[in-house]
């Protein structure tokens, strides 16, 4: 794998293509989440350069509001096409160069041209897999994909504040993703017609020619299944989307056609009320550092460093932390993961064209911090820590008939000197951690271990009696930890 990795760097650096003809001011290659954890960092390449690039930026600030632009949608549906009108800028190649990780476009501005639109485009989702037979099993392949899938297009979602949703003609997936994503900008607090203005469909019939069969498809797709109408500006609209419609471009009549749709959506993003982005990178940087912090956990001391220790071992997470609320409970992290990035200049060998840059952490990672082995992907197409997988004891929380609090916390294994509470103001903590009895020859261990830590606070589960926090007994029998609360 690591010889895979440096396989992809060196090509990436020598290769004339990715310098000079690239047609993207910045890209950062996400090819992997664990190339931050083991030092690699990101590779970031300026194919005009760094310092083109912030006088760029310096120049394009002068000229007013930045639009922040998502192009979405499945693999090889033509995302790159709609970049290319967005932008103005030549991506000929790029059919061919495939972009792990987020490409970002800054706007070139022309007399016909003046909307400020900063474009952000991906491979894709569902892109196929590509690993090494010798070096990867394929189920750690595909799962090592499903997971930088995920992470790139969060990146992306959590970076742009417009979304181009690209189809061809429409399949389950587009509508699964696009209902998805529609979801998850109104759980962002957007009413329905702000989704309407962050969120529009551009339909690129590649494979259609003439604007009579363009027609007829769009008469079947956007008003069947749409409901679409089209309006005196000429785009269409249906109850949730504005639809922008493209041909195949290699006529006369395709290039006129696409050019109308295009200045229709250019003038759709300008009127949308969006907040003001200085700096796409920096926004970007600290979109990987927000996503990477979700995926990664602090393992324990003795598991740390095992390379081979078995994926099914849910004893590798971190400690769990379970806060009790009156009716119900929650676990959260005990110390969530703040790792801090930066983008920084690595040491250039005086052959190279081009100065190298990679984004990494601003301080050594420890050793124990590792991507999760227990990731949960959700519906919304997003990818957390599932804490369901570490060790959260039973327990029962009661009051005696004499008043009383009872806590009483399953954990047969305790580690004797880890069991222990504390009291900060109305509220008990206690720890232990169960031992993980994780054998290295197991052919399989379902038994979950670890750390944890429960949070109880009194007053609030029963706010009528008062407790003598100063009188608590513990002990610890048969595998149970009992803790009383006095009246």
């Amino acid at each position: 794998m690591a010889q895979a990795a440096n396989n992809n760097r060196n090509f990436e650096n020598n290769n004339p293509l990715a310098l000079t003809e690239s047609p993207y001011d910045f890209i950062i290659h996400l090819s992997d989440p664990n190339a931050i954890l083991d030092s690699r960092g990101f590779s970031v390449q300026f194919p005009q350069g760094k310092q083109s690039y912030d006088d760029k930026v310096k120049s394009l600030r002068k000229c007013g509001h930045w639009f922040v632009v998502n192009v979405v949608g499945r693999y090889n549906v033509g995302k790159t096409y709609v970049v290319q009108l967005l932008s103005g800028i030549n991506l000929d190649h790029s059919f061919v160069e495939r972009t792990q990780g987020v490409s970002v476009s800054l706007p070139v501005l022309t007399a016909e041209n003046r909307t400020m639109i900063a474009l952000i485009d991906t491979a894709g989702s569902r892109t196929p897999v590509t690993f090494e037979t010798e070096t990867k099993a394929f189920s750690d392949a595909t799962y090592l994909k499903q997971v930088t899938d995920s992470f790139i297009q969060q990146v992306a979602f959590k970076s742009a504040e417009i979304f181009i949703f690209v189809l061809n003609q429409l399949t389950l997936d587009d509508e699964l993703a696009l209902s998805t994503l529609y979801d998850r900008l109104k759980d962002n607090g957007m009413k329905r017609r702000e989704v309407k203005g962050r969120l529009v469909l551009v339909h690129n019939y590649f494979n259609l020619s003439s604007t009579i069969h363009a027609e007829k498809v769009v008469e079947y797709e956007l008003q069947g299944i749409f409901g679409a109408r089209k309006c005196s500006d000429g785009y269409w609209m249906s109850d949730n989307f504005k639809h922008f419609v493209l041909i195949n471009n290699n006529t006369d009549e395709g290039n006129q056609y696409n050019e109308n749709s295009i200045e229709q959506l250019r003038a759709v993003i300008k009127g949308s009320s969006v907040q003001a982005t200085e700096d796409v990178l920096k926004a970007t940087i600290d979109s990987i550092q927000y996503q990477l912090n979700l995926i990664v956990e602090q393992t324990s001391s003795e598991t740390g460093s095992d390379e081979t220790a078995p994926t099914n071992d849910a004893c590798a997470t971190g400690a769990a932390k379970v806060k009790v609320s009156k009716n119900d409970y929650e676990i959260i992290r005990t110390a969530p993961i703040q790792l801090e990035l930066e983008i920084k200049q690595v040491t250039v060998d005086s052959t190279e064209r081009q100065p190298k840059w990679i984004i990494c952490t601003k301080s050594p990672i420890p050793a124990n911090i590792k991507l999760s082995k227990n990731l949960k992907f959700k519906d919304d197409g997003s990818v957390s820590v599932d804490h369901s997988s570490v060790y959260v004891p039973n327990f029962q929380i009661s009051r005696l008939e004499d008043g009383d609090m009872e806590i009483l916390v399953e954990c047969p294994e305790a580690l004797l000197p880890t069991i222990n509470h504390t009291v900060r103001g109305h509220t008990i903590i206690i720890e232990a951690e169960k031992h993980k009895n994780k054998l290295k020859d197991d052919y399989f261990n379902t038994r979950l271990g670890g750390k944890f830590e429960i949070e109880v606070p009194v007053s609030k589960i029963e706010e009528d009696i008062t407790y003598d926090f100063s009188k608590i007994s513990r002990k610890y029998e048969n595998g149970i930890i009992k803790i009383t609360v006095p009246a």
